[in-house]
C-alpha cells in the first residue's frame, strides 16, 4: 500500500529529480566533448555516470507520483473528517 507524504517532502523529492535531470544534460555534455577529443575511457564513465542519474531521477518521479496518489486517495476518503 503507498503512504502519502507530506508537501515538503515533494518538493525536496522534486527539487532532487530537477537536480539529476541536469547532473544528466551535464554527463551527456561531457560525453560529446570526450568523443571528440578521442577519450573514450572519459565518454564511458560519463556516459555511465548520465545513465545512473537518469535511473535515479525516475525512480524518484515514481515515488513521487506513487505518493501523490496516495495523497490523492487520502483526500477523498469518506467518513474520514
Amino acid at each position: 500500500m503507498a503512504h502519502a507524504i507530506d508537501g515538503e517532502a515533494i518538493r525536496h523529492g522534486i527539487a532532487a529529480v530537477r537536480a539529476l535531470e541536469e547532473q544528466t544534460v551535464l554527463a551527456r555534455r561531457i560525453v560529446e566533448r570526450a568523443r571528440n577529443a578521442k577519450r573514450e575511457q572519459s565518454a564511458s564513465m560519463f556516459e555511465r555516470r548520465a545513465r545512473e542519474a537518469e535511473e535515479h531521477s525516475s525512480v524518484i518521479r515514481q515515488v513521487l507520483l506513487t505518493a501523490e496518489k496516495a495523497n490523492m486517495a487520502e483526500a477523498t476518503v469518506p467518513g474520514d473528517d
